[in-house]
């Protein structure tokens, strides 16, 4: 765990070299720590510079936007099922990290925060986000509501983080 000021992060990681099958319990970790995470809180999919095959066009409520040039998209998921957010986990956009989770409702400021922070210090925008790196191997938790709670969550999906 990182932690910066009041900001605070929690990062695990998939060590290479790694079988298929290594991947995979690594994806459904992370499904079931968002569906953990998710179930008392509303779920909005935020991408930056989204191409024309972005995840976030597959949901009818998605919204555009600009902020200092860059274009995102994003959807609340107020209502999902297990599919829908293994369908999420699994997109590249996720892999790569130019699409995050992050937990509440639609909220301009807070789009603002995220998308002016994104490539670097995200964890400054305050709002709690899951994000993978661009490498597709690690994952970060930014700013969980309780740091007790999201470390022994990621410890009991990932074992040491």
């Amino acid at each position: 765990m990182l932690n910066f000021n009041k900001f605070f992060v929690i990062e695990a990681c998939l060590i290479e070299p790694f079988e298929f099958q290594d991947l995979q319990f690594w994806k459904e970790g992370i499904l079931r720590l968002v569906l953990e995470v998710k179930a008392n809180n509303n779920l909005t999919l935020l991408s930056i510079n989204p191409l024309p095959t972005d995840i976030c066009y597959e949901f009818s409520n998605y919204k555009e936007g600009k902020i200092n040039s860059i274009r995102y998209l994003s959807s609340v998921l107020d209502t999902y099922h297990t599919e829908m957010i293994k369908a999420l986990i699994n997109s590249e956009e996720f892999q790569l990290g130019t699409s995050i989770i992050y937990f509440g409702d639609f909220n301009p400021k807070k789009i603002e925060d995220i998308v002016i922070h994104w490539q670097k210090d995200i964890c400054l925008s305050g709002v709690e986000i899951l994000k993978m790196a661009n490498d597709g191997l690690y994952f970060n938790w930014y700013n969980p509501d309780s740091i007790e709670r999201a470390e022994k969550l990621t410890k009991s999906t990932f074992g040491t983080y």
